[in-house]
């Protein structure tokens, strides 16, 4: 990496991270945990002296489903019923509900997160694949981090993002992990659905062609040594 040898070194980094908002289709997670069992309140005053019952079990998200956000940009939340929360990053969402669960509980902690979201990691890496990200800022390093870091035969000069870019088109771009470059770059952060490929170097393609044509030998020379047996037993 052409980063200077100095013990310390400033480096200007990308423009702050612009969170994404919820928009429709999107599925998110939603967490509400009761700190104690006298967390729960009645309304407050006002509400129709309505009294609601004890409450102090774990409020979670459908098993493997989540809370689709529908058309109208809003989700069916548990006690609450229907909350809009499109057009509101995680956060801003997150303190909109937790004023809306403060009418039930007095002691809780509430957790959102995008379901959906994933990058898609291929190529010259240990473990690619596909990866949920639940996080709201995730870098190009810690992507990589998560398929277990570029093999020996993977060239860090050369790695392909594609991103979505309107309806029917796709972004392609060419990064160099090895330049200080990359740390200023607008590609540093990834977004949802953003593929990254390792292409591999011409050392591992030819390994493989190696590999390749062993396996081919190997085999010719199997199948002769089994047609001289079979005609050998047809003899006697």
């Amino acid at each position: 990496m052409d980063v200077p040898n100095k013990a310390d070194t400033v480096i200007n980094t990308v423009a702050p991270y612009i969170e994404p908002k919820i928009k429709y289709g999107d599925v998110l997670s939603l967490s509400v945990l009761p700190l104690d069992a006298l967390s729960v309140m009645t309304p407050i005053a006002g509400s129709g002296g309505v009294s609601f019952s004890s409450q102090s079990t774990q409020l979670n998200s459908p098993q493997g489903n989540g809370y689709f956000v529908d058309k109208t940009g809003g989700i069916e939340a548990p006690l609450i019923g229907k909350v809009k929360v499109s057009d509101l990053t995680i956060d801003q969402a997150r303190e909109m509900l937790r004023e809306k669960y403060a009418l039930f509980y007095k002691n809780f902690t509430i957790s959102l997160s995008f379901i959906n979201h994933k990058i898609t990691i291929l190529g010259e890496v240990k473990n690619p694949g596909s990866f949920n990200i639940q996080t709201n800022q995730v870098s190009i390093f810690d992507a990589i981090g998560l398929a277990g870091d570029i093999t020996l035969y993977g060239k860090r000069e050369n790695v392909l993002l594609i991103r979505d870019s309107t309806s029917n088109q796709k972004h392609l771009v060419r990064l160099n992990l090895n330049s200080k470059d990359i740390l200023t770059s607008p590609y540093y952060y990834l977004k949802e659905n953003d593929i990254l490929y390792v292409e591999a170097t011409k050392s591992r393609m030819i390994s493989t062609d190696m590999y390749r044509t062993r396996n081919i030998a190997i085999f010719l020379t199997t199948l002769s040594f089994i047609l001289i047996l079979v005609k050998r037993t047809n003899i006697f």
